[in-house]
């Protein structure tokens, strides 16, 4: 991992500095010496790459860190953030009302469902409008954004909850809450059927967005005490152990209260390697794994090409391995999972290789 001048990691230095950020009053950074301070210079891409930018403007207004050069970088996608914000809500408007007038009746999950619950909205940055659907409708739905109207947004349509969830898609439904933005009215999930899903989905993606574990700090702060843990963990104990996981690695790295919450989640010890793991993503957050590489396909008349191509996925994340492979977060080496991935990803690719070779 990088080092800083005084020895420390920049991701525990990025950490320190996103630490209660989603907080109405955040603490202010525990780094004081005028090393530490230079850090944050190399720092602050990573931050504002990821989307956190932000958020350490942030938590840094308030103290004299906010005269610093780079603060002025956070400041400006401060500011960018809440002229996208104001976008973003309109465009959500729009497509839920289309929708809604084709009788489909969407949740909006992620984006501004969390953003909403941030002290200013700008701290949260999001870009395409994930929604689940239910299957009877997903046609519906799919024509409502191919129309000409509907083209014009970025949405991720998701047939049910996809991926992201196993629970019964009715169940969410009536879980579900009506919120206004603007003049339309949004449906987002429950608190509990939420925060699952945003530990599933950071998973998913590896951890490598630090400002996304913010989200999951901002929700067990919130809703933690009042929420009801055996609907969000599921009888499902190895999702169960996936949400509790992240949850502590909020507590582990960005300092989350977790006073509210049930002993198992209070006290949860992660495995030895997550956190090195999560604090190596943090270090390069516009990795080339964390881009949708071009497909290998594309690289068949260039052998040389392809075996680059073929290196750049090894190793995969292990974070992302062991979701992909629904593996436990135990103290078992990730190179079970991490091959396993690989090998199912490099099958994947062989068996559609001759009709591939055969559009050439």
């Amino acid at each position: 991992m990088l080092k800083t001048r005084t020895g420390a990691t920049l991701s525990l230095l990025l950490a320190d500095l996103l630490a209660g950020a989603w907080r109405a009053a955040p603490p202010a950074p525990q780094f004081f010496t005028a090393e530490e301070t230079a850090d944050l210079e190399t720092v602050a891409p990573l931050l504002i790459a990821s989307g956190g930018g932000a958020l350490a403007f942030w938590k840094i207004r308030a103290t004299t860190l906010k005269e610093t050069a780079f603060a002025e970088d956070f400041k400006q996608t401060y500011r960018l953030n809440t002229l996208q914000a104001v976008i973003h809500e309109r465009e959500i408007e729009q497509v839920v009302w289309l929708l809604q007038q084709a009788g489909v009746e969407p949740i909006l999950v992620k984006g501004w469902s969390i953003a909403r619950l941030y002290p200013e909205q700008a701290l949260r940055p999001y870009g395409d409008i994930d929604l689940f659907v239910r299957p009877e409708q997903f046609a519906a739905a799919e024509a409502v954004l191919q129309s000409e109207e509907g083209r014009k947004f970025f949405v991720d349509l998701h047939r049910g909850a996809s991926h992201l969830d196993t629970e019964p898609l009715e169940d969410l439904y009536a879980r579900s809450q009506v919120v206004n933005l603007g003049e339309t009215s949004i449906r987002v999930l429950a608190p509990e059927d939420h925060l699952r899903v945003l530990c599933v989905h950071y998973l998913h993606h590896g951890a490598w967005r630090p400002a996304g574990l913010c989200d999951i700090g901002l929700m067990v702060e919130s809703f933690g005490r009042g929420m009801d843990w055996d609907v969000c963990l599921t009888k499902n104990r190895k999702r169960a152990g996936w949400i509790a996981c992240t949850v502590g690695l909020a507590r582990e790295l960005l300092r989350a209260d977790l006073s509210g919450l049930p002993a198992q989640l209070r006290t949860k010890q992660l495995p030895r390697w997550l956190v090195p793991a999560v604090l190596k993503e943090w270090e390069n957050p516009v990795a080339v794994r964390h881009v949708v590489p071009p497909p290998l396909s594309r690289k068949l008349s260039r052998p040389l090409e392809t075996i680059k191509a073929i290196r750049r996925r090894w190793p995969p994340n292990p974070i992302q391995a062991t979701i992909v492979m629904n593996g436990s977060f135990n103290e078992w080496p990730r190179i079970i999972f991490q091959a396993g991935n690989y090998a199912a990803r490099t099958a994947k690719f062989l068996t559609g290789l001759p009709w591939k070779i055969s559009e050439k």
